[in-house]
């Protein structure tokens, strides 16, 4: 199904540079590839089954069977390799996480969501109680309804939500949760 439409593009949506959706189908393939291959059979049996099959999905999954998503996929690990290392370590000295952060290209509260195309519909939030500094609990909307994420609305746009988590921990974290796939409800 999605041979043909990599045969005439770059990545799985008309973009300079990767997508969402390239990351998406990337994960799908490597961990299909993976798991064909015995790669983390031991963790998903809880032990008794040998790493590193024969075969694995190179038979069902090769450049001869399918030459555009074959290439895409060489395309998309080359793209990634190439990307430049940002993670920072924080020192016993630099206590302080703000100071840390000066030099790291993690986003502060001022800058929170991801920039999107189009404004958000604020009344539309607000009518359902979605406003900053309410208690809220996010839940993915196909697994795991049963296991809220429980918070504070800290931003809400277009495409994400940010909440800060109800336990109360050493750190001070924010989560990010995608709009699309999730559902959010002020409790």
């Amino acid at each position: 199904m999605l041979e043909p439409g990599f045969r005439s593009s770059t990545w799985a949506l008309p973009t300079h540079e990767p997508s969402l959706a390239d990351i998406a189908l990337y994960y799908q393939l490597k961990w299909g590839i993976d798991i064909a291959e015995g790669k983390g059979v031991y963790n998903l049996t809880g032990g008794g089954v040998q790493e590193g099959g024969e075969g694995g999905a190179k038979t069902v999954f090769n450049e001869r069977r399918f030459p555009g998503l074959w290439n895409w996929f060489q395309r998309f690990e080359s793209h990634v390799s190439s990307l430049p290392y940002l993670e920072t370590t924080v020192t016993s000295e630099q206590m302080d996480w703000r100071e840390a952060l000066e030099d790291s290209p993690v986003r502060l509260e001022s800058d929170i969501l991801v920039p999107a195309a189009v404004e958000s519909n604020s009344t539309l939030d607000e009518s359902r109680g979605l406003i900053k500094g309410r208690a809220v609990s996010v839940v993915p909307d196909d697994t795991g309804k049963d296991n809220p994420t429980l918070g504070e609305l800290v931003a809400l746009g277009v495409e994400e939500v940010v909440i800060k988590p109800k336990e109360k921990g050493k750190v001070d974290v924010r989560i990010h949760f995608p709009r699309i796939g999730f559902k959010v409800e002020a409790i």
